[in-house]
């Protein structure tokens, strides 16, 4: 048996979407249709925001290295200021999901707590990790401690 990755597109696939804009009598406002392909407003596919989110993330590439990999291998042209919009984006809508996994972590029987070093810009910082059974939440902080303390009491009291 034999896996491969299928080789890259020669071209960026661009699908063309016609939105409606109609007036809508009962809340007095113009209304756009959306699409399934793309976030409300966006040129970018879904599919291409969640690999940019998961080469961020998950694979912590900085924002140039993805811009060249969806050049070189996707051949869809983002500068790297554009990503970066994307990625803002798409946090604030993921923000529920962030306030869910926190409030979960902190309903868990038992909470465990760690950091680490962590490098941004050449400088130390500190990736905390607060945990339960089942999630995990993380909070990256310029500090090991103290003002670190402080923070997360003013965000675990706001967040319950």
């Amino acid at each position: 048996m034999v896996e491969d990755i299928a080789p890259s597109a020669d071209k960026t696939t661009v699908f063309e979407e016609i939105t409606e804009t109609k007036w809508c009598e009962r809340c007095k406002n113009m209304v756009s249709s959306t699409s399934e392909k793309a976030l409300p407003g966006s040129d970018i596919g879904l599919n291409a925001v969640i690999e940019m989110a998961y080469l961020w993330v998950m694979c912590a590439l900085s924002l140039p290295k993805i811009q060249a990999l969806f050049i070189d291998f996707k051949t869809l042209r983002l500068s790297s200021a554009g990503i970066s919009r994307i990625m803002i984006r798409l946090s604030g809508i993921l923000q529920p999901v962030y306030e869910e996994i926190l409030n979960d972590v902190k309903q868990g029987t038992k909470i465990w707590a760690d950091e680490t070093g962590w490098r941004v810009k050449g400088k130390l910082w500190w990736l905390w990790i607060f945990a339960n059974e089942r999630s995990a939440s993380y909070w990256p902080d310029r500090t090991r401690g103290g003002r670190w303390w402080s923070a997360c009491s003013v965000r675990c009291s706001s967040a319950s």
